[in-house]
């Protein structure tokens, strides 16, 4: 009776034992599961991180790297791989640009996809200027609404692209051309005495800072005239004689001056 006493105490310690070892493992696995997942970050997570190295554009709905810097630029490049890698997903490179501004102000571009289960999960917009490198990504779902049917029907995108691309080209040549006109124009200003056309530009509209805007505006007129106002014109023995015509001008796509053109005519010292 008590070699069974003693069997049956030790079978039962040996089987609570077994029981709660397995357990034990049991939960240990589920543990390590959760730990696991908890590691893979999602494009979120990068674009929000707490060192702010995005800024968020909500014109284009995209967000766009801080840095210009090579080695920064690279190393989000190589950031947003793992991430994609880790999603299980993969890159694919593709005409589709979702920075317009970046078409319209720098001659090399490049865009990829992160593809997971043959759908968009973030796309992303590189563009290279001298040593620069500028970089954008998107989540917005519109933006992969349009990558998908581009991708499923095979919108052809890169003629469009090109074609706004000449436009602004002519636009600059444009204004280049107009800016040659008047700085001639200013050459002979000085040397005769008859009645001249100055234009000055007073306002701007302006996306980004107002200042740099303004600058550009208040160059322009140094540039064609000699002077940065009319006021200084006058100051400097010009007597205004009549306003013209209201003018506007842009500059560039963050920046348009709006002013008007003037006859003046240059007094001698004796009539001042």
């Amino acid at each position: 009776m008590e070699i069974n006493k003693f069997l049956k105490i030790g079978l039962f310690v040996i089987s609570t034992s077994i029981l709660f070892t397995a357990c034990a493992n049991k939960a240990n696995v589920k543990n390590v599961k959760k730990v696991d997942q908890a590691k893979v970050k999602t494009i979120n997570d990068i674009l929000n991180e707490s060192n702010g190295s995005f800024d968020y554009d909500a014109n284009q709905k995209l967000y766009k790297n801080k840095s210009t810097k090579v080695e920064a630029t690279n190393n989000l490049s190589t950031e947003l791989g793992k991430l994609c890698s880790d999603n299980k997903g993969k890159f694919v490179s593709m005409n589709y640009y979702i920075n317009k501004n970046y078409v319209n102000s720098y001659p090399n571009n490049k865009a990829s996809v992160c593809e997971v289960n043959n759908e968009a999960y973030f796309i992303t917009h590189q563009a290279n200027t001298n040593d620069n490198i500028y970089y954008s990504v998107s989540i917005d779902e519109k933006a992969k609404k349009i990558y998908q049917n581009f991708k499923n029907h095979q919108f052809e995108i890169t003629p469009a692209v090109k074609e706004d691309t000449q436009t602004v080209i002519k636009e600059r040549q444009e204004i280049i051309r107009r800016e040659a006109s008047r700085e001639q124009k200013t050459k002979l200003l000085f040397n005769k005495k008859d009645q001249k056309s100055m234009t000055f530009f007073d306002s701007w509209r302006y996306s980004g800072k107002e200042a740099l805007c303004s600058k550009k505006c208040t160059d322009l007129n140094k540039r064609s005239t000699g002077y940065s106002t009319l006021k200084e014109a006058v100051n400097s023995n010009w007597q205004f004689v009549s306003k013209t015509e209201e003018i506007e001008e842009a500059i560039d796509d963050s920046c348009t001056c709006s002013g008007y053109s003037v006859l003046v005519k240059k007094l001698s010292t004796e009539s001042k």
